[in-house]
């Protein structure tokens, strides 16, 4: 790519940093914690300005090439923010999991109507899964979760040079796939509550049977509320190895599908 200097300064540098900070901004769309939307959008640019100065001299090293006019610069600068955004996507499906497996536990315990309003999205949430995931988050931070996504980011500059993105159908059915993995990291982070309730149903169905004098069903709303929650707290330690190792495994699928995605 060769193109003139204007004011001193290179069209060629000007052209690098837009691409690098088109990557890194469509990783703060998708990421967890830095894709929240408490964040300001502000933030968001300045901190990817921040990053692409940083990460200016690796990807000005590299070379490729560019067709004259607007659209080409369009297209890879699409390309660039699209694999950002995978990026952040693939370790937002950990918490996606979470979210499921607290909601699933609510659902089970008795909480189904019982939901808050998350005041970042305006959308209704359940309690459960907004519970775990502020734990997921505290956990998130203790193992360096971000300086592992991080560390993708500025990895995938070297797996992914710019300007060499290419999207194939089976990287992207690679994504999917671990998409999908959100479902069985919901059971998993929920398994503890849920084979404890469904152990107290068994149990409340043999009371049912033998006792038809007892209005089981009182008395069985609480004991599954009770019995729930005592079991979510107990599991805590659980829940914080499970997240870690998840956490561990799927930071590995993320570098290995980001680096499928060299054209």
């Amino acid at each position: 790519m060769q193109t003139e200097a204007v004011f001193g300064i290179s069209l060629d540098n000007v052209v690098v940093f837009a691409l690098t900070t088109f990557r890194i901004g469509g990783m703060f769309v998708a990421a967890p914690i830095l894709g929240h939307s408490a964040i300001p959008a502000m933030v968001k640019i300045l901190l990817s300005l921040v990053l692409g100065y940083f990460l200016f001299p690796l990807a000005s090293t590299q070379q490729f090439a560019l067709e004259a006019g607007l659209l080409p610069l369009l297209t890879l600068a699409m390309k660039e923010f699209l694999l950002g955004l995978i990026i952040g996507f693939l370790f937002q499906i950990i918490f996606m999991g979470v979210e499921f497996g607290g909601g699933l536990i609510g659902y089970q315990i008795g909480f189904a109507m019982v939901n808050i309003v998350d005041p970042t999205t305006s959308a209704n949430v359940p309690i459960i899964g907004q519970f775990k995931i502020l734990i997921a988050t505290l956990i998130f931070f203790l193992i360096n979760g971000h300086h592992v996504m991080l560390q993708a980011l500025f990895e995938s500059f070297r797996m992914v040079p710019l300007g060499h993105v290419a999207f194939r159908p089976a990287n992207l059915m690679e994504v999917m796939k671990l998409a999908g993995a959100a479902f069985t990291i919901g059971i998993k982070v929920s398994a503890p509550v849920i084979v404890t309730l469904f152990i107290t149903d068994v149990c409340l169905g043999i009371i049912a049977r033998t006792m038809p004098q007892m209005n089981i069903l009182v008395v069985g709303f609480q004991v599954k509320i009770g019995a729930g929650l005592l079991v979510l707290a107990i599991s805590l330690p659980v829940f914080n190895y499970v997240f870690t190792q998840l956490f561990s495994r799927l930071s590995i699928d993320a570098f290995q599908i980001t680096k499928g995605f060299a054209g």
